[in-house]
């Protein structure tokens, strides 16, 4: 499994996933398998093979030949890096949910170059290189939350605590007026968008 700081979204990892989610589907029970020789079978299981491992999606409880529990989505929620697999109340289908933890994994990333250690002893204080990177890493989050359902306050709150790095980093350490810092976040910056 790839560590939470060295991973970058990337669609392909996930599009298996996400195809067979966007079918008509009856699967309720999922389980993560670090190694996993089954082969899917037609109309009882169907296993994935995502960056964490090996995921089975299953119509049934049991499986003969896994002596393991698989998890009732409808009863717990299953946490991929990027996603989280449950079944909301009312609905008999698998959700695919953003994972909130990667999300601030983004602002972390952000965050870290947005401190004076960063830039430090450097001549280059650009502006334009700052934000190329806060950029590319905000459209990592939407290629993301395209993918998936996403909560309105989720979205909020993400671009909430952006703008208030972008602007702390503007104004801290490239040195500029608050009205100027303004102006250069609603041109430039790219916000998570739904």
């Amino acid at each position: 499994m790839p560590l939470w700081t060295d991973y970058r979204y990337d669609e392909k990892d996930y599009i298996s996933l996400i195809n067979t989610l966007k079918q008509n589907n009856k699967y309720r029970y999922a389980i993560l398998l670090q190694e996993c020789n089954l082969k899917g079978s037609v109309g009882r299981f169907k296993v994935l093979k995502l960056s964490e491992g090996y995921l089975i999606l299953s119509r049934f409880e049991k499986i003969r030949k896994l002596n393991m529990p698989l998890i009732d989505l409808t009863q717990h929620s299953l946490k991929l890096i990027c996603y989280i697999l449950l079944i909301p109340p009312n609905e008999d289908r698998i959700r695919l949910q953003v994972n909130r933890n990667y999300l601030r994994l983004l602002l972390k990333r952000i965050k870290a170059v947005s401190s004076s250690k960063y830039w430090y002893g450097s001549k280059r204080k650009f502006t334009r290189d700052y934000l190329k990177y806060v950029n590319q890493v905000v459209l990592e989050g939407n290629r993301l939350i395209a993918t998936c359902f996403v909560h309105k306050s989720t979205i909020y709150g993400f671009n909430k605590k952006l703008k208030k790095l972008v602007f702390d980093h503007l104004t801290n350490i490239q040195g500029m007026s608050a009205s100027k810092a303004n102006f250069v976040i609603s041109k430039y910056l790219t916000f998570l968008r739904r």
